[in-house]
């Protein structure tokens, strides 16, 4: 197996147990094999990575986290109606109004949105290193309407530098919230594996 592929088995391996302990706090359980799913028509993740399909890693990304909390609800049913069609993420203008639309979605349930800032910071790290301060301010600015704290987008940041083995190891979380959602996947991503 070719070094490439195998630092994208890792990947996947790695973000399919994230997911699980993530899903599972966020009360979304996945219910399937992660291989089995996909979401790349309707992932929110398609907001900050429109032309996901030339990277391996931000396609797997997109097509298998969800970051969108099951919900029966008009809002929901647009946000889902809006996604149809292959070039929607693609036009600036329909993106900008998925995203509105998305956070209209969770604005009650912040949790998914904490999912899709960490899915989104881990996301960057593998994309184009051109575009990663464009992507890293988007997403900062996606937690700013969302009127998310300084101390959120920090220690949300802290658990994306964790999943790439960058961790402080007297790193404590300075919100509930993030901890919340979070904390067992940092837990999990600090722990060395032994065997």
């Amino acid at each position: 197996m070719k070094t490439e592929d195998r630092l994208q088995l890792k990947f996947r391996l790695l973000v399919s147990e994230v997911e699980k302990r993530m899903s599972y706090k966020l009360d979304m359980p996945i219910g399937k094999d992660i291989e089995e799913l996909d979401f790349s028509d309707t992932s929110p993740l398609r907001l900050v990575f429109p032309e996901y399909v030339h990277n391996p890693y931000i396609k797997f990304l997109v097509s298998k986290v969800s970051t969108v909390l099951p919900q029966k609800n008009k809002v929901a049913e647009t946000w889902f109606a809006k996604c149809e069609g292959s070039g929607t993420f693609l036009n600036m203008q329909k993106r900008m109004e998925l995203a509105g639309i998305y956070l209209q979605m969770h604005s009650f349930k912040r949790g998914s949105f904490y999912s899709f800032l960490f899915w989104g910071m881990v996301g960057i790290v593998v994309n184009n290193k051109d575009e990663f301060d464009d992507k890293l301010s988007l997403l900062v600015d996606f937690a700013h309407v969302f009127a998310m704290s300084e101390e959120e987008i920090l220690d949300i940041s802290q658990v994306a530098k964790a999943f790439y083995g960058e961790y402080n190891k007297g790193f404590k979380f300075k919100t509930a919230e993030i901890e919340g959602v979070l904390g067992t996947v940092y837990s999990f991503l600090i722990t060395p594996i032994t065997g």
